[in-house]
């Protein structure tokens, strides 16, 4: 980044903190590069970045015809057989798992800014994907936007607002405390779930939480999770080695992350949704757990019934 590129961030964020209540001040990198235009109730419908309008989708909660495999990024996936991902799956990546190239995603998730900034060769991949959506919040989307040549980026997005700590930081809008009588929001324990991702996602301390809820959001009833291993925080993602492997928050949260999956499992018991996780060794106890080779083939809603 030149020095004069930096003077002009500088003078942008400065307007933006002397202009704007402390209520705004998360959106200081953003403005004045984004544009976003909102429905009557909220929900993100237009987002330009310097003037240049992103492809946008709403989530529509539809029948799915396939399953659905969320792809996190474990050990355990080096043990999975290549001939387990096949066009039986709809697929869902969150953060490196687009590493594995042979799969077609049809979903993707990335909610954590440094790792767009640390792996962007793998987002750009990404990113140049036109049959491909991407679930990302507004930072992540700046990083996006600002480190890859806009003719480069072919994907679809759905930008999405998190929920932490119980405050939602809106894009170019303020915060505000989420409300829990709201009744799109599912409480367990004291964690939310959300079914209504056109609006606001809970955000736990992994991606693989906010994946759940956008692929229950999007319709889907039989879920797989792969790689969701949670169990040994120092060995490298499949996708990475000794030498390059980032660090982790994943070991600290631990305690949330786990109530957190609790809580998504008892959302889906109530709404006919299996889950699946195809991790046997994995600390998530939360969902029945299956060896890959067992599930290859099989519906989720017939393991439950048998």
């Amino acid at each position: 980044m030149s020095g004069l590129h930096m003077f002009s961030r500088w003078i942008c964020k400065t307007t933006y903190r002397l202009t704007h209540s402390e209520k705004y001040r998360h959106n200081k990198n953003l403005w004045p590069y984004f544009k976003v235009e909102r429905e009557p109730l909220g929900a993100i419908k237009n987002v330009f970045f310097k003037k240049e309008k992103l492809n946008t989708i709403e989530v529509n909660r539809n029948e799915r015809t396939k399953p659905l495999l969320i792809m996190a990024s474990g050990p355990s996936v080096n043990e999975i057989s290549t001939t387990f991902f096949d066009d039986y799956f709809d697929y869902m990546g969150v953060n490196g798992a687009g590493a594995m190239a042979s799969i077609a995603f049809d979903w993707y998730v990335i909610i954590d800014r440094s790792f767009v900034i640390n792996r962007i060769d793998l987002v750009r991949e990404i990113v140049s994907r036109d049959e491909l959506t991407l679930f990302c919040p507004c930072k992540c989307l700046e990083s996006i936007c600002s480190l890859i040549p806009w003719e480069a980026i072919r994907c679809k997005f759905k930008i999405i607002e998190t929920v932490t700590d119980s405050t939602v930081h809106q894009f170019l809008g303020a915060t505000y405390p989420i409300k829990k009588g709201d009744a799109h929001f599912f409480w367990h324990n004291g964690i939310g779930f959300s079914d209504d991702v056109n609006r606001v996602v809970f955000d736990c301390g992994t991606v693989t939480y906010p994946a759940l809820q956008i692929a229950c959001a999007l319709g889907y009833k039989e879920i797989y999770l792969v790689g969701l291993d949670m169990n040994n925080f120092t060995a490298p993602r499949f996708y990475e080695n000794q030498s390059d492997v980032q660090s982790t928050r994943l070991a600290r949260d631990f305690n949330n992350i786990i109530n957190a999956f609790i809580t998504a499992q008892s959302y889906c018991e109530r709404n006919n949704i299996q889950i699946v996780n195809v991790s046997p060794a994995s600390a998530v106890n939360a969902f029945p757990k299956l060896a890959w080779s067992k599930v290859e083939k099989q519906s989720v809603l017939a393991l439950a019934s048998a």
